[in-house]
């Protein structure tokens, strides 16, 4: 196992106006959020690397994603080794599939999922592997 696995390692919030999330992020804390693509902008916290990764240890990065219905509120996104696996897991401790996973590695991304919670909190998990 990574020492990365299973530790919160990426965010992501929802916005209805990408410039004004941009400019009150910056204003306020300082992040730059540059465009990602697809309508994305990065809400890097910390310097990064290209594919958006912090390069200063401890901290996570994200982005901002235009409001939709089933993504309303902020996701904090849980790397994992492997992500079909760890929703087994996540069934197996009474939660919930919310988003089944779904691979982008076609297009240079993770293989990504979103459970829900015992508490009802929507979660992420994502993995660049298995």
């Amino acid at each position: 196992m990574s020492k990365q696995a299973n530790k919160v390692a990426f965010f992501e919030l929802p916005a209805d106006d990408m410039a004004r999330a941009s400019k009150f992020y910056a204003e306020v804390f300082g992040w730059a959020t540059p465009e990602q693509g697809g309508g994305n902008l990065w809400a890097y916290t910390t310097p990064a690397d290209e594919q958006g990764n912090p390069t200063e240890a401890g901290a996570i990065n994200g982005d901002f994603r235009p409001r939709s219905e089933g993504f309303d509120r902020p996701l904090i996104m849980i790397l994992v080794e492997d992500v079909e696996a760890q929703l087994k897991e996540v069934e197996n401790a009474g939660g919930k599939v919310v988003h089944p996973a779904q691979d982008e590695s076609q297009f240079g991304g993770p293989v990504w999922a979103v459970f829900s919670d015992t508490e009802g909190n929507h979660v992420g998990m994502y993995s660049f592997g298995a």
